[in-house]
């Protein structure tokens, strides 16, 4: 059975460039905090910056494909029909 995907909307395309966007604002803010960079090392890491960018898409694709799964069914449990056969030891 193959299910069909249905194509995005420009506006879900926009609204999450803008989430992404956002993010990366809020994250790049919290890291400077949390991170204590001296202007040097700043520096450094601004000469990295592909470096970073590339790292940074990896995870927004990593994270986007783990968030955008559904979890519909999952706490549910299904019995197994699975036994060992009589006299097995």
């Amino acid at each position: 059975m193959t299910m069909k995907r249905t194509s995005l909307t420009s506006g879900q395309e926009e609204q999450y460039r803008r989430l992404v966007a956002d993010a990366a604002r809020h994250g790049a803010s919290l890291a400077l905090k949390k991170v204590g960079l001296d202007k040097d090392g700043l520096q450094r890491l601004l000469g990295r910056g592909d470096q970073l960018k590339a790292a940074l898409a990896e995870l927004i694709v990593a994270k986007s494909r783990e968030l955008s799964i559904s979890d519909k069914f999952a706490d549910e449990e299904v019995k197994s029909s699975y036994a060992y056969p009589s006299g097995y030891k």
